[in-house]
């Protein structure tokens, strides 16, 4: 945990650093979220903006690229639902002065291969390693980080489109300068750089287990709520606040939406602490994996800029 002085320190020499909200940040929040919970209001837009906007208003940030989700893997149900909570945003920042953009993106499946705590970082570093080939599952997370990555560079000044902003994201991705960037970081704020450097020493869960396919065909549906449940069954996410979050559990995806399959072909793979977890991961799972003999349309994850 860092110091306040701290955290303006990392800023100061490294433009960068991870933090969290604290309770003294926007400290009525939680008590507001635990009041929509007992009065079915969590999916109100409204409160959402309010929930949002207000920590990023104490927190004095001059831009904000917003990420909205769309689809079953959203806190919202809907499109138009989604769009709203965008607009609401936008205008709620603009008005306490702040620049803002927001992205409709698609969280109908999973983004990349990895669920879970430690595998999600393990993905994420070899995305920034130019040095590790990069999985083809890992594309439609790379497409979305660079476009969000481009936004709050253009939304900084530091290029006037978009596309100019991936670009000079691609650039820093590919030499290595955004992954040099992250251990220090990692060293700067106490942890692990060598880690960092040979992700495969990772830890790894006790038990594994795999959904295979029963038939040929292709890969149709990757339903991301059903994965997302099933990611907290398995210990990746608390069902309570006293549950202890387990970061070697994972679900491994080695298909993705769109790819071919043949008989006995594996789909995704479970890696947990416990057989019930493991068995019980895999009955969810399942239900969650759509195949047909149709191959899908691939559809981009951005879905619009609303700026």
């Amino acid at each position: 945990h860092l110091a306040i002085p701290e955290f303006v320190a990392n800023l100061e020499k490294l433009n960068v650093s991870m933090i969290g909200q604290s309770n003294t940040l926007t400290p009525a929040d939680k008590k507001i979220y635990a009041l929509r919970d007992v009065t079915a209001t969590v999916e109100n837009v409204g409160l959402i903006t309010a929930s949002i906007t207000s920590k990023k208003i104490a927190e004095g940030s001059e831009g904000i690229v917003y990420d909205v989700k769309v689809g079953n893997g959203s806190t919202l149900p809907t499109y138009d639902k989604s769009k709203e909570l965008a607009s609401k945003l936008l205008k709620t920042s603009r008005d306490f002065g702040q620049k803002a953009i927001a992205i409709l993106t698609d969280m109908s499946s999973p983004l990349g291969y990895a669920i879970g705590n430690w595998v999600e970082i393990k993905e994420c570093i070899e995305i920034m390693n130019p040095k590790i080939e990069k999985s083809p599952h890992s594309k439609d997370l790379i497409d979305v980080t660079l476009y969000l990555a481009g936004a709050m560079l253009m939304l900084a000044g530091k290029c006037l489109t978009i596309e100019e902003g991936i670009k000079l994201s691609e650039e820093k991705l590919s030499n290595g300068e955004c992954f040099e960037k992250f251990i220090a970081l990692v060293e700067m704020q106490g942890g692990d750089a060598e880690l960092i450097k040979l992700p495969e020493n990772y830890p790894k869960a006790k038990l594994s287990d795999s959904i295979t396919a029963d038939s040929g065909g292709y890969v149709t549906g990757l339903d991301a709520l059903t994965f997302g449940l099933a990611a907290v069954n398995l210990g990746c996410g608390r069902k309570t606040v006293e549950d202890k979050i387990d970061y070697s559990s994972s679900i491994i995806l080695h298909k993705k939406i769109g790819d071919n399959l043949t008989a006995g072909e594996t789909i995704c793979s479970i890696d947990g602490e416990t057989k019930q977890q493991v068995d019980s991961t895999k009955a969810m799972l399942i239900n969650g994996i759509t195949i047909t003999n149709l191959k899908p349309e691939i559809k981009g994850r951005i879905i619009e800029v609303i700026n």
